[in-house]
């Protein structure tokens, strides 16, 4: 019996892995005997201090990893052996941008960013009805001098994604480098307040009790709780009885009087208190893929209408340019529905200053590419010319054909003007001169990857409907039809299209010609971007790393659209248009 009990505490012991939450790093110079002596004789445990790096010889750096009870003794005993340390992990847990955090782990995080960066300042916003601090940072490059934004997130408790992006956007700025001018220059040259969760209370709520929960924590009557704190606010505050309940136990409703939750009272005043350093207040919410501006109370314009329109279609341009996310914009009570009390109403009629609501994307875009998943039969080659493709690796990178013995000092051909059809040597488009790169081959299929991949497509050819051919780098698509749009979408890279005669060069013997003359189908050749669509910088066949994703991001996006179009024009089907039977 004690074994089986034994068995049952060391399986409950390891169910769960073992967790550094809160767990720093520190890297130490050893430069001396009594450093070594003093790192070698820490407390080492479960309980104790541990390392990434050990401690071996003088000159040498040692990574210790300091447990959160221990983290002041540490400081303690590195001021009193002179130990030369520096934070490097401030979490071995990690803070990843990319998931949901408590209130408290994005308070420890902005506490840390205020340490590691000059120009972050911690702000407090504000305080809630259970007594948390409305935390921020303050983020100035430039100084006092710089036009200011102030971004309020998470007002609503169950919109987690905006507290989420705000965190990302925060790390974004903050991390930009001279790659990305667009968010550089927004660091740079403007002045930040960001707050990523003003209602604290809902939002903690939300995550340990009930998910959906919207509204504050206050108490309301004898059995309600809460107020929607963007009802809240001190403008046209439940006038003519729309866009807010007067039902304590509803989600929108507007408070027994305006600025009564502590938490809207005392935003307000703190952005009063900077007024002057203000010129454009954003309000971050989901989950309807609008962008809002004032009025909600009412349909008639808010002053310099048009300013604010022409500001938004620009955003909302630059959005779908980007992303393919399709918002729409326009006033509050025009473009969702009629509210009063809201904060950026509130802002506009107090400070006079832009202010804006995003309402972010209530729907994955990625879908599509999902469906292409499901309802494709995909036949996928990554790599054709497999021997020429390890010769650019591991000889010259600039290596184009085949690896074939060509005469007595020339090797390979050219395989895309290798394919038996309009097959010429020396004829238009390729070369008779076996050195060239461009070299057609001593006869149509000479080579065995072109022979063997064409044998292997005739033997699918009843389950193929249409073929692709991935090349770089020219910006181009031959030969599409309305593909185009989706490559700009995303990331702005700007190709052309159009026959492969006329669009790019004249040329023979390539596989998309073969492939619509042996089995009726429509081929298409990519030419890959050949440069950075934000930088500008050109690099031809020699594509950075960093470039793969946006690259891939973009064709994907791009087949979405191709195959749309071709189902819609009958090309998916048995019996499509010219398909030889």
């Amino acid at each position: 019996m004690k074994f089986v009990i034994l068995g049952i505490l060391i399986a409950f012991v390891v169910a769960d892995p073992a967790r550094f939450d809160n767990y720093r790093v520190y890297s130490v110079s050893v430069e001396s005997e009594d450093n070594l002596k003093v790192l070698r004789s820490v407390n080492r445990g479960l309980n104790g201090y541990d390392f990434l790096v050990e401690p071996r010889i003088l000159g040498d750096t040692a990574d210790i990893i300091v447990p959160p009870h221990l983290q002041n003794d540490f400081e303690q005993l590195a001021k009193k052996h002179e130990l030369k340390v520096e934070l490097v992990i401030p979490d071995l847990q990690h803070f990843d941008v990319n998931e949901y955090h408590s209130t408290e782990h994005i308070n420890e995080w902005l506490y840390y960013l205020a340490e590691q960066y000059p120009e972050v300042q911690i702000i407090r916003g504000g305080s809630t009805f259970e007594g948390r601090d409305i935390i921020g940072i303050n983020i100035n490059r430039r100084g006092d001098d710089s036009p200011g934004i102030f971004i309020e997130s998470n007002i609503h408790a169950r919109e987690w994604i905006t507290s989420a992006s705000t965190v990302w956007m925060i790390n974004k700025l903050l991390t930009a480098t001279e790659n990305e001018p667009e968010y550089k220059d927004l660091a740079d040259n403007i002045n930040w307040y960001i707050f990523p969760v003003v209602n604290v209370d809902g939002y903690e709520y939300s995550r340990d009790v009930y998910r959906m929960w919207r509204k504050t924590r206050s108490r309301q009557g004898f059995i309600c709780h809460g107020v929607d704190p963007n009802r809240n606010w001190d403008t046209y505050w439940q006038t003519g009885g729309t866009g807010a309940s007067d039902n304590m136990c509803d989600g929108d409703f507007g408070g027994p009087e305006a600025f009564s939750e502590i938490e809207t009272e005392t935003l307000s005043d703190y952005i009063l208190s900077i007024q002057d350093k203000l010129n454009i207040y954003i309000s971050f919410h989901s989950a309807a893929e609008l962008l809002l501006f004032p009025w909600g109370h009412t349909s008639d314009p808010v002053p310099g209408f048009e300013d604010f329109n022409t500001i938004a279609q620009t955003t909302v341009d630059a959005l779908r340019e980007r992303h393919g996310t399709q918002y729409r914009f326009g006033s509050i009570n025009q473009a969702i529905y009629p509210a009063t009390g809201g904060s950026i109403d509130w802002v506009f009629l107090r400070l006079g200053i832009l202010s804006y609501c995003y309402e972010f994307r209530s729907r994955n875009t990625a879908t599509e590419i999902k469906d292409l998943a499901d309802n494709i039969n995909w036949y996928i080659f990554p790599i054709i010319n497999v021997d020429g493709y390890e010769y650019t690796r591991n000889v010259y990178r600039m290596w184009r054909k085949t690896r074939s013995q060509q005469g007595l000092i020339c090797n390979g051909v050219d395989p895309n003007r290798n394919w038996d059809v309009y097959w010429e040597k020396g004829g238009i488009g390729s070369s008779a001169n076996m050195c060239d790169g461009s070299f057609a081959g001593p006869e149509a299929f000479s080579e065995i990857e072109t022979k063997s991949l064409s044998e292997y497509i005739l033997s699918l050819a009843d389950n193929l409907n249409f073929y692709i051919s991935f090349h770089s780098a020219a910006n181009m698509l031959l030969f599409p039809w309305a593909t185009i749009n989706a490559l700009h979408a995303r990331h702005g890279t700007n190709y052309t299209y159009g026959p492969v005669y006329s669009t790019i060069y004249p040329t023979t013997g390539i596989s998309s010609d073969w492939v619509h003359y042996a089995l009726g189908i429509p081929g298409f050749t990519y030419e890959f971007r050949n440069r950075n669509t934000a930088t500008g910088e050109n690099y031809g066949f020699l594509a950075p790393p960093e470039e793969i994703q946006p690259n891939a991001e973009e064709v994907l996006d791009s087949l979405v659209a191709l195959v749309q179009k071709a189902t819609e024009l009958g090309y998916m089907t048995p019996n499509a248009p010219g398909r030889r039977q």
